[in-house]
């Protein structure tokens, strides 16, 4: 499958299936010991990691009084993802999981056309473990269907940053040297499709600005504060 770079971060992360939640059922209790996620893997190392990037996104919501409502399954791939051969990891609202790559996988996926333009590493691929783990947090909170397309890219990219490491967190904002949205009115589909990733450094300068981070992320989440552009699917 041939990509333009430029078009190839569009799909690097992924959240389908926007509209209402069908929750199946989890025959399996939770694996990781801090979070009431089910990972699906074989491999202790890549447990491990995967629990690890779970926490670090639900500290995130702990920390805006949001919490975690019934458990979240995780199927981990060693190779490609079923249909989705260039994605990292994607969250399916209607089957209430989380597909998502393996580290080794992950960076045989992005050794060419890296994510953020950073080499794909265990710090990185943290960050993309609590992207996915934040849309399914969110969706779980959102409480206006249907759910909003940039609602979630930015939960989920705020997310993604707030929990990344330092080095790698200031390496891409340096590298992209953008200024921050200066409000819901700025962020459209069309900028997140066309920039994913200037889309998701955009949003956490935004968040960074804000005065009261948690009354945003819970008007979000909420209703009471929505972006301007139509982008309900």
């Amino acid at each position: 499958m041939y990509l333009k770079s430029y078009f190839f971060l569009v799909i690097f992360l992924g959240f389908y299936g926007i509209g209402d939640s069908v929750a199946t059922a989890i025959d399996s209790s939770s694996n990781c010991p801090g979070i009431s996620v089910y990972v699906d893997s074989k491999s202790s190392k890549n447990l491990a990691l995967v629990c690890d990037g779970a926490e670090k996104a639900l500290a995130f919501f702990q920390s805006h009084e949001i919490e975690i409502k019934r458990p979240i399954r995780i199927k981990l791939h060693a190779a490609g993802i079923n249909k989705y051969p260039a994605h990292i990891g994607l969250y399916s609202s209607k089957k209430d999981q989380i597909d998502l790559l393996s580290l080794e996988q992950a960076k045989l996926l992005c050794a060419r056309l890296r994510p953020f333009s950073m080499p794909m590493n265990e710090s990185l691929y943290l960050s993309f473990v609590a992207h996915e783990v934040a849309h399914a947090i969110a969706d779980q909170n959102l409480q206006k269907r249907p759910s909003s397309l940039i609602v979630h890219e930015y939960l989920a990219y705020v997310t993604q940053f707030a929990t990344m490491d330092l080095q790698p967190q200031t390496e891409i904002l340096q590298h992209y040297n953008l200024e921050p949205f200066q409000g819901m009115e700025n962020m459209s589909l069309t900028y997140y499709k066309l920039n994913p990733s200037a889309f998701g450094v955009k949003v956490f300068l935004h968040y960074q600005s804000l005065p009261n981070q948690s009354l945003f992320v819970q008007g979000l989440l909420s209703g009471l504060i929505k972006p301007e552009a139509h982008d309900l699917e």
